[in-house]
């Protein structure tokens, strides 16, 4: 019996046994697939997954710095163009600071010579007067004055503009208009006109030319200086039209000084305001006396 029981168990034995190498083998199997399955993971995630979103990274990297790139770009146009309109406010402040103090050259007057009248004892001058234009170039002949007294007086006519204009450098009312009427001594009875031509104060006919002679030899007369000049006082005691014409003050002027013998005085007219005289010690030549003066 116990033999026949060992018999049986014989082949129970084996079947187990197979059994459990069947299950170790498919273990084995399982192992090396999960490992073939996690190394095919891994490599697929290095491969491919990693490099994908690297990728993505850098494209979104590539995205931020283009953009930043468009802001930068947009800012320095925005810069540029700040740049531009400062660059033309400062041309436009440095062309009006500069017509602000520019001096127009207007006459020159050489005191040739002074000392008292024989019959009377009343103090004598001789002035040599030269008109020069906006380049400094002589105007019209040159005349001899004698007046009495020691101081010279120049008389003027004078139109100044508002301050807006010469700002912005307009090129009409950027600048003070003026006329020299006439010079005198302070013991002169009356003002000697420097265009003996000219009569100031009379009606102008329509259409013609208001300056003396000797400023008509000075560039075609504006619409403006011609509306200035054909009713001098009027425009004056006119605000309405001063409005209209962009003018801030019309009058008269009258600048004196106290002359020497041998000295030279340059009349100036400065661009934001009216006439000035002021002696010069390298006069032009222009300005100086030769023989044929009277």
């Amino acid at each position: 019996m116990n033999e026949r029981m060992m018999n049986a168990k014989g082949p129970f034995d084996f079947f187990q046994k197979l059994a459990v190498l069947n299950q170790l083998f498919r273990s084995l199997l399982l192992l090396v697939f999960t490992g073939l399955l996690g190394w095919a993971g891994y490599y697929g995630y290095y491969r491919y997954v990693k490099p994908a979103q690297e990728l993505e990274s850098v494209r979104a990297e590539f995205a931020r710095v283009q953009d930043e790139l468009v802001q930068s770009q947009q800012k320095l146009q925005q810069q540029q163009a700040e740049i531009q309109e400062l660059s033309e406010v400062n041309d436009r402040l440095t062309t009006s600071l500069r017509l602000i103090k520019v001096d127009r050259r207007l006459a020159y007057l050489t005191v040739t010579d002074t000392g008292p009248d024989p019959e009377t004892g009343v103090p004598l001058m001789k002035v040599l007067y030269t008109e020069v234009d906006s380049q400094g170039q002589q105007v019209g002949p040159r005349r001899v004055f004698t007046l009495q007294g020691t101081l010279l007086n120049v008389d003027c006519w004078l139109a100044k503009f508002e301050d807006k204009y010469i700002e912005q450098a307009d090129l009409v009312r950027g600048s003070s208009l003026c006329i020299i009427r006439g010079i005198r001594g302070d013991r002169d009875a009356g003002l000697q006109e420097i265009d003996q031509g000219a009569v100031y104060g009379e009606t102008i006919a329509p259409g013609a030319d208001p300056r003396p002679p000797i400023y008509q030899t000075q560039g075609q007369l504006s619409d403006l200086e011609q509306k200035v000049w054909s009713d001098f006082w009027r425009v004056a005691n006119d605000t309405a039209l001063q409005q209209e014409l962009g003018l801030r003050a019309v009058h008269g002027q009258v600048n004196y000084i106290q002359v020497e013998a041998g000295a030279t005085y340059q009349l100036d007219l400065r661009a934001s305001d009216g006439g000035s005289i002021r002696r010069v010690e390298q006069p032009p030549a222009i300005a100086l006396p030769n023989p044929d003066d009277a």
